[in-house]
C-alpha cells in the first residue's frame, strides 16, 4: 500500500508539474517592464534592479584587483589567438543556417501558435497629432487596425480575451503625442515547452544532416559526377 501511495503521488506531482502554466508579463506605461510568473512567484526579467555594493577601498585591494584584471585580459587575448583559426575552419555560411533554421520555423511555428497562449489585459492608445481634423482621421486609422489585427490573432492564434480587458483607441484633440499603455501575458504549460522543445532537436538535426547532403552533392567535382 505505501509503494502504491508513494507511485501515486508522484505520478499526481509529476502530472501538476506538466501542467503548470509559465506567464511572462509584458507592461508599458513610460516605461517597459517584463516579469517572469510562476503560480504566485514573479522574477523580474526587466528591468533588473541594480545592486549597490559597499567596498572598502585600500591601496593593497585595488593594485590586487587590477592584477587580477591583467592576467585576466591577457588569458583571454591568449585563448582568442588559439581558437581563432579553429572556428575559422568549423565556421558555416550564413546561406545554409538560414535554410536550416527556415525549415525549422516551417515545421514549428502551426504548432507554436496553438499552444501558445496569449492574454491581452490592457491596450490603450492615445492618438494626438496637434492638429483636430489629422487627428480624427488618424485615430479612425488605428482603432480600425487595432481591430484587424485583434481579429487575425483571435482566428490563427491561441489569442484570449476575457471581460475584464480593456481595449480602447481615444483621440486627444489638444494634445500634440500619441502614447500608449498595455498589459500582455504569454503563456506556455511546461509540458508544452518539452514538446517544442523535443520537436526543435529533433528537426533541427533532419534539416542539418538534409543540409549537409545537399551542400556536399553541389561541392562534388564534373568528373566525380561523370563517374
Amino acid at each position: 500500500m505505501t509503494a502504491l501511495f508513494v507511485t501515486a503521488t508522484i505520478l499526481c506531482l509529476l502530472i501538476a508539474i506538466a501542467l503548470l502554466r509559465i506567464r511572462i508579463n509584458l507592461s508599458y506605461e513610460k516605461n517597459i517592464a517584463v516579469e517572469l510568473r510562476i503560480l504566485f512567484l514573479r522574477f523580474r526579467l526587466y528591468p533588473k534592479k541594480k545592486k549597490v555594493k559597499i567596498k572598502r577601498y585600500t591601496y593593497k585591494k585595488y593594485r590586487k584587483r587590477l592584477l587580477s584584471q591583467r592576467k585576466k585580459e591577457r588569458k583571454r587575448a591568449l585563448q582568442q589567438k588559439e581558437a581563432a583559426p579553429s572556428k575559422a575552419k568549423k565556421k558555416r555560411p550564413l546561406k545554409h543556417n538560414i535554410r536550416l533554421y527556415l525549415y525549422v520555423f516551417r515545421k514549428l511555428y502551426a504548432r507554436i501558435l496553438r499552444h501558445f497562449r496569449m492574454d491581452v489585459a490592457k491596450l490603450h492608445i492615445t492618438v494626438a497629432t496637434g492638429d483636430a481634423a489629422q487627428t480624427a482621421i488618424a485615430t479612425g486609422i488605428v482603432s480600425q487596425t487595432v481591430a484587424y489585427i485583434l481579429e487575425i490573432l483571435h482566428n490563427h492564434t491561441n489569442f484570449h480575451r476575457t471581460y475584464r480587458t480593456d481595449i480602447a483607441v481615444t483621440p486627444d484633440f489638444l494634445g500634440e503625442k500619441s502614447h500608449a499603455a498595455c498589459n500582455i501575458t504569454f503563456s506556455l504549460r511546461v509540458c508544452e515547452i518539452i514538446e517544442i522543445g523535443i520537436r526543435f532537436f529533433y528537426h533541427f538535426l533532419i534539416g542539418r544532416m538534409r543540409h549537409q547532403n545537399f551542400s556536399l552533392k553541389q561541392e562534388e567535382k564534373p568528373w566525380q559526377k561523370a563517374n
